[in-house]
């Protein structure tokens, strides 16, 4: 690759970045205001310099310091064996590079550094103009920021075209181009048409020489059949502005990777969100049309660094495909101190598997402020809920993704992949534990179900020791009273595994205190690994004890039933048994729930010995039919509770109906407002 690395130091947001690596396809991303057109412009900056352009100078990040530093590391181990080819060894221009090379590069590294000073003033660690020049034409660069592109103005082309191919035009004599013309244009020899021509304009208009590139152009341009340019053999001005950036681009990199393949010369290109005006699938194409264009001018040099600054899932899905290991995304971000950082992800997936059903909704998350990872589709429906998003409002700014496969979630994982997103595993608590008859008790299973995310001691692949061992990692760079705490937890779940406990088969509960306190200690040991379990199943976090009071209305007026009166069905026996408590347990099995000891209505209608429970849960059935995940009444429970909730709040001044709103909230759905809290308290530290 042309460049190596680049370093920045105490420039705009930058207080201390390294970057080392590069690929042929590097995608930028991150959300706005963290510094990626930043980059954009100390590359741009840099560049300017190095042709002595009068701009204004970049700004310092801090004051303190009195200079900051741009330092860009080149490759120059192609241009070495090409200056040093048996049949350039005797080119002028080729063993001046070569001479340059030997002074001021290393090991084929060559390091060139600017340092711009607190006065606006300027220095580079190598003074030789020569060299800089070299540097920008064997590494010239380009930046196609997409929104500044005029859509009917190509002649961006000709400065391309100028630039990029070895050409040496100078030493062809002007009086011999007027001698051949003279002699094409004219039968007649002696009589030189156009040569008096030119003769005759320059007595009356004074004009400056040709630049190098300018040269170059008129050469080009005369050996071609026009310089007017068309789309499908149409006007450029007949098209739509999106249909002309798109085929701009398209050619603009066409040229430059067919003119550079037989070339020394090495471009960067920078692109700044080249989806602009694009229909999704065009972004696709677009990344297709580079990925054919690489494929199909393979040559033993360099390929191009190709930058590729974008907010589309639908660009960054196509280069991890199709360039698998031949690419990298870079994630911006910010710290506290609103400095960028720039974390390389690993986005070289090897599964074939996750590679064939990773698409835009899951590149989409590369581009999270949050991300929330579910279970299901009920997660999906109460995190989703617009009225729910008013009252707590951070969730319109995350992203809550479906991911019921371990292929998926531990690829997207941000830790696995190294972006710096922060995000939450959301579980039913059978993904965590589960029950094992053994006589009248049951014994509880831990389960490993995700060991990409956290380790738990079970029966199969994890034994008391392993789990000590796995465990100590997150120990590190804590303070000593988590540890205290940290250690806690390990002992309660070391003791937790394979504990038996008694089982009602009624309420289908644990009576024993020191169950609910064990399971309170996994979950404060798993929030450490950012993975939040429900006591029973998403369900229960809506269908409660606590919410049972707006659980009764809402069946009341829902489904036209007194859901009290079955308190007095007389053809059940203990009825005094059938308490409010019951009730909602029962509720909550037909509405796709489970109870606490995690049976649920397939188990529990298919008993045979049950037969007490059984009976409750059918005569409940004739009223209400079994629930599923997509039958609507998560939303319609919701709303109807978020409605009431607002409407029992007293407080007139706005802060303070928030504040109740919220008590209110956390009393009825505890669950639901601590995974809010939490998402809320993720994004207020960063």
């Amino acid at each position: 690759m042309p460049i190596k690395s680049i370093k920045i130091k105490n420039i705009l947001s930058f207080e201390d970045l390294y970057v080392d690596r590069f690929e042929e396809i590097n995608c930028i991303i991150g959300r706005n205001n963290v510094g990626k057109s930043n980059l954009l412009k100390v590359i741009r900056y840099f560049y300017q310099k190095l042709t002595n352009e009068r701009v204004l100078p970049l700004e310092l990040n801090s004051n303190y310091s009195s200079f900051g530093m741009i330092s860009i590391e080149y490759d120059t181990s192609f241009l070495s064996r090409v200056v040093s080819a048996t049949k350039n060894i005797n080119i002028g221009y080729f063993q001046k590079i070569k001479e340059k090379l030997i002074k001021y590069s290393e090991d084929d590294i060559l390091i060139l550094e600017l340092f711009i000073n607190s006065d606006d003033s300027i220095r580079w660690n190598i003074e030789d103009k020569e060299l800089r020049n070299i540097i920008v034409d064997i590494f010239p660069f380009f930046d196609l920021p997409s929104r500044y592109i005029e859509p009917k103005d190509w002649s961006k082309l000709w400065h391309l075209i100028s630039r990029l191919k070895p050409f040496n035009p100078h030493k062809i004599k002007i009086d011999r181009v007027k001698e051949f013309f003279d002699t094409e244009i004219n039968s007649n020899q002696n009589y030189k048409t156009y040569s008096n021509y030119i003769g005759d304009i320059e007595k009356y208009l004074e004009i400056d020489r040709y630049k190098h590139s300018d040269k170059v152009l008129n050469f080009v341009k005369s050996g071609l059949r026009g310089e007017r340019f068309l789309i499908d053999s149409k006007s450029i001005d007949t098209q739509s502005d999106g249909t002309n950036t798109y085929k701009f681009l398209e050619a603009f990199l066409s040229l430059m990777i067919v003119l550079t393949k037989k070339s020394y010369i090495s471009p960067i290109v920078y692109i700044d969100e080249p989806e602009i005006g694009f229909h999704p699938k065009r972004s696709e194409e677009f990344i297709e049309k580079i990925y054919d264009l690489f494929s199909i001018h393979t040559y033993n040099r360099p390929y191009p660094n190709i930058f590729i600054a974008t907010h589309s899932p639908s660009i960054v899905k196509q280069v991890i495909k199709l360039f698998k290991d031949k690419h990298q995304i870079l994630h911006f971000s910010k710290d506290k101190k609103e400095h960028t950082m720039i974390n390389k992800m690993n986005s070289k997936f090897e599964d074939e598997r996750f590679l064939n059903i990773f698409g835009d909704n899951e590149a989409r998350l590369f581009f999270s402020r949050f991300i929330l990872f579910v279970e299901g589709e009920t997660e999906l429906e109460i995190f989703a809920n617009q009225k729910l998003k008013e009252f707590f409002p951070v969730l319109k700014r995350i992203d809550v993704y479906k991911s019921s496969s371990n292929v998926l979630s531990s690829s997207l994982n941000p830790s696995y992949n190294n972006s710096s997103i922060p995000y939450l595993y959301l579980y039913d608590a059978d993904k965590i534990y589960n029950f094992k008859r053994d006589g009248k008790k049951r014994g509880i299973i831990l389960q490993n179900k995700n060991k990409f995310l956290y380790t738990l001691p079970d029966s199969k692949d994890c034994s008391i020791e392993q789990f000590r061992k796995e465990s100590k990692a997150i120990r590190y760079g804590h303070s000593i009273n988590l540890l205290k705490k940290y250690n806690k937890y390990l002992n309660t779940i070391e003791l937790f595994h394979g504990k038996k406990y008694n089982f009602n088969n009624f309420y289908f509960s644990i009576s024993d205190i020191n169950f609910h306190d064990n399971v309170k200690a996994i979950k404060k040991y798993l929030i450490l690994h950012r993975v939040f379990f429900v006591n029973t199943t998403i369900e229960g976090s809506l269908i409660n004890n606590h919410s049972s009071s707006l659980f009764f209305e809402w069946i009341k007026l829902e489904y036209s039933i007194l859901p009290k009166s079955f308190l007095y069905l007389k053809t059940l026996k203990n009825r005094r048994y059938i308490t409010d408590e019951l009730l909602v347990l029962y509720f909550r099995i037909l509405f796709d729930g489970k109870f606490e000891t995690q049976i649920d209505y397939k188990i529990l209608i298919n008993s045979k010995t049950n037969f007490k429970a059984k009976f409750l849960l059918k005569s409940l059935n004739k009223y209400i039919s079994k629930q599923n995940k997509t039958s609507g009444w998560t939303t319609k429970f919701l709303n109807y509770s978020l409605n009431t909730i607002e409407k029992e709040c007293k407080k007139n001044d706005s802060k303070e109906k928030d504040e109740e709103f919220r008590n209110i909230f956390k009393q009825k759905f505890g669950e639901l407002f601590d995974i809010i809290t939490l998402v809320e308290k993720s994004l207020s530290d960063r």
